[in-house]
């Protein structure tokens, strides 16, 4: 379980990626002020990603503009392979750099010079938006079970589409167990469970 699942708030591990080692060095002693740990850096985008996917930190902070791959790029791929929540740093904010970086799905963007009093708020706000994006994946994901689950008994069964409801919540709450549970068991194996 990584750190932020467990506190919530707090120290968090951290993905540096810049490739100027001095505003890498810089960066990462303002994270460290703030109670942070830096548990990998990266000097180029390819690096970063490859980091990630081993490291698992709770928070990428990747600059744009970098060699072998870009921070927009790694991000996205970060975001995608290694469910961890990316915050951008450029020292360039044109608009088409802030879209690029929108449709990446970074969680929060900042530019450079960066001051401690827009780090913290920047990490909280990324972290927080990333935690609200797989709370509301989760629960996708389980309305699409019990649909799938109620289609099923709709259709083998002939029980209508409230009737099929009101059998899996009853038998959840039977069995102490979600809906989506529940749903998961009528979809592979293709009939309620017993109770």
């Amino acid at each position: 379980m990584s750190n932020m699942e467990s506190e919530g708030k707090g120290s968090l591990r951290l993905l540096l990626a810049d490739d100027e080692d001095i505003a890498r060095e810089s960066l990462k002693g303002q994270l460290e002020a703030l109670g942070h740990t830096v548990v990998a850096e990266a000097s180029n985008g390819k690096e970063a990603l490859e980091m990630a996917l081993k490291e698992k930190p709770d928070l990428a902070l990747l600059d744009i503009r970098m060699p072998d791959m870009d921070g927009i790029d790694a991000g996205r791929e970060i975001i995608e392979n290694a469910d961890c929540p990316v915050m951008l740093i450029t020292g360039f904010s044109g608009e088409d750099i802030i879209n690029r970086a929108a449709e990446a799905g970074a969680f929060y963007f900042l530019t450079k010079p960066i001051r401690m009093s827009d780090l913290e708020p920047g990490i909280a706000m990324a972290v927080a938006r990333f935690k609200d994006l797989r709370q509301l994946h989760k629960r996708l994901e389980a309305r699409t079970l019990v649909a799938r689950a109620k289609g099923f008994l709709m259709d083998t069964m002939n029980m209508t589409e409230e009737e099929a409801h009101k059998k899996i919540h009853f038998l959840a709450r039977n069995q102490n167990r979600t809906m989506a549970e529940i749903s998961q068991y009528i979809i592979d194996n293709k009939k309620l469970p017993d109770g």
